[in-house]
């Protein structure tokens, strides 16, 4: 599975964070996504039935200026995880 995550300055507050998920053959589907911003979980997506791609943008997050940290888990079908994190400052 591949995940993307990137970050972008949001204008009013914080960073907008943009996480992608693809399933790298055409069997592997997403099943379930965790995403954790600077320590904070948002809410789990589980998805039913499960989808070959899955997106989410996330407004207003993080800090600005300071330290960031995204971390995504997402779960196949066959509860196989694959894991990415984005730091930056």
């Amino acid at each position: 599975m591949n995940i993307t995550i990137n970050h972008t300055k949001n204008p009013a507050v914080g960073w907008n964070v943009d996480v992608t998920a693809l399933g790298e053959t055409a069997s592997e589907k997403i099943s379930q996504v965790i995403v954790k911003i600077n320590g904070s979980p948002e809410p789990t997506e589980t998805l039913n039935p499960p989808v070959k791609s899955w997106h989410k943008l996330y407004t207003q997050k993080g800090q600005y200026p300071g330290d960031n940290k995204v971390e995504v888990t997402a779960s196949d079908q066959n509860g196989n995880q694959t894991s990415a994190t984005d730091a930056w400052e």
